[in-house]
């Protein structure tokens, strides 16, 4: 009695000799249907979009999030999608950013590039078609304002002991008001004797808003590479900058892929090279060649299909 293995490996063995019988008789026929597949199949790189929303891509199809995420968009009219870039400042020394230099400088750049930084946009956006971030947000436009608060209350002395006005972490506290400064600061200390914040290594802004249509989508795009090349340029004597937004990862994404294509190309030739010389020594040069150009093309022909 034949055991099972014996039964399927008999039965692979049989598949793949007819198959290569059918392949001998129609050669024409296996060739071209793949090619002219390939072809037709690779149309799609033209309707090709760049998708890069980390908590959509990388969440199950059917997540509840997603129909979430569509009823909330429906509810707040959401056309153009959401909008956000952030800044982050650190000091020349990496020390203390609640120095009274460093702090005012960090509030006169969180006021500029929130109201004087522009860049061209529609008159229908605003008649004299320069818009600030100001101009262009929709909604809650004053995630920043915990800055200028702050600077305000803490550099006077006398005022950061107030009952009124405690400067806690991460939740400070004006009046009856509370401010949450928890991912406006990092790298904090707090004052065991007042328990109020003391030293603050990183300061963050953020750009937060809604591209409620394609004009006032392309003028946030404007600002974003503005700003984007602003913070590359910055120079001050006490303050280091930088940003982060999706613009910026899809363009070092696209730098790092682009980078890559010269290796792609590299490891076409080595693997061609590859098959020309492990093919027995019995056929013609031509022979080899052929075959190993074969040998190359079924994997790009999956990817262009795919």
């Amino acid at each position: 009695m034949r055991s099972p293995g014996h039964v399927i490996s008999h039965a692979v063995s049989e598949f793949f000799r007819k198959t290569g019988v059918q392949v001998y008789r129609h050669p024409a026929f296996f060739f071209w249907i793949p090619v002219l597949l390939t072809i037709f199949s690779a149309i799609g790189l033209f309707r090709w979009n760049e998708e890069n929303r980390i908590w959509y891509l990388y969440s199950p199809s059917g997540a509840p999030s997603h129909y979430e995420h569509k009823v909330a968009n429906e509810f707040f009219d959401d056309r153009g999608g959401k909008f956000w870039l952030e800044v982050s400042i650190t000091a020349h020394d990496m020390g203390n950013l609640l120095r009274r230099e460093h702090l005012d400088s960090i509030d006169a750049l969180s006021q500029y590039l929130q109201f004087n930084f522009t860049v061209p946009c529609a008159k229908t956006i605003k008649a004299t078609k320069n818009c600030s971030f100001d101009d262009l947000c929709s909604g809650a436009c004053n995630d920043n304002q915990v800055i200028p608060i702050f600077n305000l209350i803490y550099r006077n002395a006398t005022q950061r002991l107030h009952p009124n006005f405690r400067l806690t972490f991460p939740t400070m506290h004006l009046y009856n008001d509370e401010y949450y400064v928890g991912e406006h600061f990092a790298g904090v200390q707090i004052d065991r004797k007042t328990n109020l914040i003391s030293h603050v290594k990183v300061i963050m802004l953020y750009f937060r808003t809604d591209r409620q249509n394609m004009v006032v989508g392309d003028a946030l795009k404007r600002w974003e590479e503005k700003l984007i090349d602003f913070t590359a340029n910055y120079k001050n004597p006490l303050l280091n900058i930088s940003s982060t937004s999706d613009g910026i990862v899809s363009q070092e994404v696209r730098r790092n892929g682009m980078s890559c294509v010269p290796f792609f190309n590299l490891s076409i030739v080595l693997v061609f090279s590859s098959f020309s010389s492990q093919i027995g020594d019995s056929t013609s040069l031509s022979h080899n060649v052929v075959m190993a150009f074969l040998g190359i093309v079924g994997p790009l022909m999956a990817v262009g299909t795919t």
